[in-house]
Order: C-alpha cells, then structure tokens, then sequence
C-alpha cells in the first residue's frame, strides 16, 4: 500500500506544479508597470484515496473423478478411461489424469488419430517415449502414458494457452 500511496502523491505534486506553471505562463498583457503578484502559497497535498484492492487471480479446482469445468472440450476423452484427478483454472492451465486398461501405445494411437481429424497439429510424438505435443490456435496440448506397477496405463493430459 505505501507504494501506492506513494505514487498517487507523486502523480498529484506533479500535476500540482504542472498547473501552476501553466497558470503562470497564461497570463494577460506583458504590462511591467503593475505591481508584482505575490508569491502563491505551497500546494496543500490532496487527500489520498485508498486504491481499489485487486481483484483474486482465479482460484484453481482440483477435482477427482470429474474434469474441470475449464477442461476444453475439444480434446477428446479415453473410451473407457477412468478419471483420476484433475487440476483447472479458469482461463488457464488444466491438467487431468486417467486410467485405462490398454497399452501407452495404443493410447497415443487413438489421441494423434482423434486430434489430428480434429485441427490439431501434431508436433511431437515423443520420440521413444510415450508421449506427445499439439497445437491448436494459441494452445498446446502434452499427453503422457505410461505403465502403473499395477499395470494399469496411466494417461496425463495438460494444456496451455500462449
């Protein structure tokens, strides 16, 4: 708040000076002859105004077993997938992880078909690993899969906006 309070009275010195200067150089004739004005009292310091506190960045939703509402809705879903958690903000940032039965393989088989008819750009298919990057617009997806010690395939999916 001192920061604030601090710039608010600069901003209005300045003003202050900026005026009575302009004040003085309006003037009426060049008359010499009349009797000097006299000298204008200091400026009192205008009341601060307490600034408005800044609104809350939008507060994330960790959710289990349901997506965020903030989840696009243009990338699709597992068939079959059972959700695990997942973390959104509005606007912002979302990552979901799930569950499935079949192999990280296949998985990312059915994501590069899926996103692909859809728009996306694959850029990335993970190289080896089981992973891969879209894009769309002005946003990235990266999706992960991997084999759980229960042998379970664990996909993960976050996405950004640029």
């Amino acid at each position: 708040m001192f920061v604030t309070s601090r710039r608010v009275r600069s901003a209005c010195a300045a003003s202050i000076v900026a005026l009575f200067g302009f004040a003085l150089g309006c003037g009426g004739d060049d008359d010499t002859s009349s009797p000097a004005a006299a000298p204008a009292a200091p400026a009192a310091e205008a009341p601060q105004a307490a600034a408005p506190p800044s609104p809350p960045p939008p507060a994330a939703k960790v959710t289990s077993r349901e997506l965020p509402e903030s989840f696009p809705k243009d990338i699709p879903l597992y068939p079959g997938a059972q959700s695990e958690v997942s973390l959104g903000m509005p606007g912002g940032p979302t990552l979901a992880a799930f569950t499935s039965s079949d192999s990280p393989e296949t998985v990312l088989a059915f994501y590069v078909a899926e996103l692909s008819s859809d728009g996306w750009t694959i850029e990335d298919e993970g190289g080896g690993r089981a992973a891969l990057k879209a894009s769309k617009e002005n946003r990235s997806i990266n999706i992960r899969a991997g084999k759980k010690a229960t042998g379970e395939t664990n996909i993960s999916i976050s996405t950004v906006t640029r």
